[in-house]
């Protein structure tokens, strides 16, 4: 090949490879973009459910069994068990003649 051949060719050459790269850095900065709207809209999503979670996690709570609760419980029981016991006992004086064991 002759010189001006040779230097003919170098250009050409180096177009299609700076056309290549361009190509691939126009390629990655599409993909880019597409993964970014992607990952916003995930986002978004994830955004709303963590609001609902919170909301149900909220109701949760004001329907939970808390300890002033269940004292307040054990003390109806408490009394309502003392009481049976006392009933218990009456009924069981009646049953003995003169009030006394048999």
């Amino acid at each position: 090949m002759s010189e001006e051949q040779a230097q003919g060719v170098k250009p050409g050459l180096e177009r299609h490879i700076q056309t290549l790269v361009t190509s691939v850095t126009l390629a990655l900065l599409m993909w880019t973009g597409v993964t970014l709207v992607d990952l916003r809209d995930r986002l978004a999503r994830m955004e709303e459910k963590i609001i609902t979670l919170n909301s149900e996690i909220q109701r949760a709570q004001s329907d939970r069994f808390t300890m002033s609760d269940w004292r307040r419980e054990k003390e109806f029981l408490d009394e309502r068990f003392r009481r049976l016991e006392e009933d218990t006992k009456f009924f069981h004086r009646e049953d003995r003649p003169n009030g006394r064991g048999r």
